[in-house]
């Protein structure tokens, strides 16, 4: 995926600071922020989970915010990867007639492309481990 970035850095005075948070958020609720500097413009579309950092400090006579939002992209219609789990109990499939084993399969890309990392959904995070538990008892007949 392309990298597109625009950096902003300037002084403001107190209010149009807060005009510019008021915009920022009005864009966030409207569901699309636009951000330009010169000719160059990114939109974003927000997702509906979005990570908030903020971070606060004071050093030296100087006060510093920071608040970083991060959300992934959603993923284009045709970009996206699909994998389907296999039943292991699941019969197998009945032997196909000859023309069907034969012929192209449908599915089959037609040339090879190793897919896109951001095609892929994040995988799911695992809660942490508790150190002291015991490992869960296997079930009879898996």
């Amino acid at each position: 995926m392309e990298k597109d970035k625009i950096s902003l850095e300037q002084s403001l005075a107190l209010e149009d600071a807060i005009a510019y948070l008021e915009d920022l958020a009005d864009g966030f609720r409207a569901g699309r922020v636009i951000v330009a500097q010169g000719d160059a413009s990114l939109e974003l579309i927000p997702a509906d989970s979005v990570e908030v950092e903020v971070e606060a400090r004071v050093k030296k006579g100087k006060a510093k915010f920071s608040l970083e939002l991060e959300w992934r992209m959603p993923v284009e219609p045709g970009e996206q990867v699909v994998i389907t789990p296999v039943d292991a109990d699941a019969p197998a499939p009945e032997a196909a007639p000859e023309a069907a084993k034969t012929a192209p399969k449908a599915e089959a890309p037609a040339a090879k492309e190793a897919p896109k990392a951001e095609a892929r959904p994040a995988p799911a995070k695992e809660a942490p481990k508790d150190k002291d538990a015991k490992p869960a008892a296997a079930k009879p007949g898996k």
